[in-house]
């Protein structure tokens, strides 16, 4: 049976909303994380006067959080939408 309005047969239209939600956070995740290192190196940087280093390492933290958290997300899409 297929839901009418549903991109994926027998799936109701709702999940099809829920799962872009859950998609769509993920920009926002992956922003968020390098913000939080942005803050976290700026603030360390300040504190023990080691200006840019702490914030470079922090970034890259920031950045490889976020697409861990991309990765995972794509991966579990994948395996939730099958072709």
């Amino acid at each position: 049976m297929i839901s009418k309005g549903s991109a994926i047969p027998n799936r109701p239209p709702h999940r099809d909303r829920i799962a872009a939600f859950g998609l769509a956070s993920i920009g926002i995740e992956l922003g968020a994380s390098i913000g939080i290192g942005y803050w976290v190196g700026t603030w360390m940087d300040e504190r023990y006067d080691t200006a840019p280093w702490l914030l470079v390492v922090w970034v890259l933290i920031g950045v490889t959080a976020g697409f861990r958290s991309l990765f995972r997300a794509a991966k579990r899409a994948m395996k939730d939408d099958p072709p």
